[in-house]
């Protein structure tokens, strides 16, 4: 019998999923109906899917203590850039994994682990926008998060450049009265981030 379930398991199907919040879980269900193994990879917070997924990992930042003693110290520090490579530890090891960063996702998780009560997100657009690119744009100077994931579910933004800006958002303030999200562009001229700009997130 262990022979046949260790058999079963090499010819399982696999399927990584990234996220474990609500949006992912329907997904998570799904892809084990279908008959994948899931291998699931997250924020331990928030992770409503960890319970459904057949293997959880949780996801961290490596440096955070690093991080937390240079902002208390008052430095400007660089971190969690998009496009770099996570690692995943092995037998006490940090081991490159073939993946690339999503440097909004990670961007929300380092603000809520450094307590801070708003983020700001730049982009190459001064609003978040509903029915981009059309005759019937309409930018948004606020939001809040009931509206954020209606919108989200509607499809209103695009999976590879505004929705992980809102998902982050979303993440970030969770049931937080208190914290917010601004999304917009800094333009050339070098002018500040001010009161009115781009789209602000609350909850």
């Amino acid at each position: 019998m262990r022979h046949f379930l260790t058999l079963e398991r090499i010819i399982m199907k696999k399927i990584v999923i990234i996220g474990a919040n609500d949006f992912q879980k329907p997904l998570i269900q799904k892809a084990k109906e279908m008959g994948y193994e899931t291998h699931v990879f997250a924020w331990r917070e928030g992770a409503t899917g960890a319970e459904d997924a057949d293997f959880f990992y949780e996801i961290s930042i490596v440096e955070m203590d690093a991080i937390r003693a240079l902002t208390d110290a008052d430095q400007i520090v660089v971190a969690c850039g998009g496009g770099g490579i996570p690692v995943l530890s092995q037998d006490n090891h940090l081991k490159g994994a073939s993946a690339v960063i999503e440097k909004d996702l990670a961007a929300g998780k380092l603000a809520e682990l450094l307590e801070a009560d708003m983020l700001v997100i730049l982009t190459s657009v001064d609003n978040v926008c509903l029915d981009y690119g059309t005759e019937n744009e309409r930018p948004l100077s606020s939001m809040t998060v009931a509206e954020a994931k209606k919108y989200m579910e509607q499809g209103q933004f695009g999976e590879g450049d505004m929705q992980p800006k809102i998902q982050a958002a979303i993440d970030f303030i969770g049931d937080s009265a208190i914290r917010s999200v601004l999304i917009t562009k800094l333009h050339v001229d070098g002018s500040q981030v001010t009161p009115g700009m781009g789209t602000m997130i609350t909850k």
